[in-house]
């Protein structure tokens, strides 16, 4: 979705941008796009952090939910700008354009990456206002918390 619908609306501005995907057991037709012009599929990596240090930009062009978004907590816990859409975004207590930028169309998605691309400003803020809310939401410590609120909760309904 985001090679064929995205990423040429971003070319029309900025014919620079590589798109790097990184991540394991990508199927033969994800791996295939590795030759499509400013296209990377790593494939399975030892370690995560190098390439999202890299980027620019962290993009979650999901349109299908399902299991936790623990990818956007860790672009944000790196101080990384994401562009996201509802559904890659969803569940997490997240502002947009306060935490990160959402898009749910092409063209909306591909202005808000352009739109950060031109903006360092903009992703310095959104990557603190990130980063602050990842310790303060979901660090070890409030996590805990609400486990064991949860757990007393059960313990106490008996």
């Amino acid at each position: 979705y985001f090679v064929k619908d995205i990423l040429p609306l971003i070319y029309k501005e900025r014919p620079d941008v590589e798109a790097v995907f990184v991540g394991r057991n990508a199927p033969p037709h994800i791996m295939s796009l590795n030759k499509v012009k400013g296209v990377k599929i790593t494939g399975a990596v030892d370690d995560v952090r190098p390439y999202m240090e890299e980027g620019d930009v962290y993009i979650v062009p999901l349109r299908i939910g399902g299991g936790t978004r623990l990818k956007i907590l860790d672009a944000l816990a790196m101080r990384k700008a994401v562009v996201s859409t509802s559904i890659g975004a969803e569940g997490l207590d997240l502002q947009e354009g306060k935490h990160l930028l959402i898009a749910d169309t092409p063209e909306r998605f591909a202005a808000k990456v352009l739109k950060l691309l031109e903006d360092p400003g903009l992703v310095e803020s959104l990557g603190e206002a990130g980063r602050k809310q990842v310790e303060e939401k979901y660090g070890w410590d409030q996590l805990a918390a609400k486990l064991e609120k949860f757990v007393s909760s059960l313990v106490e309904g008996k």
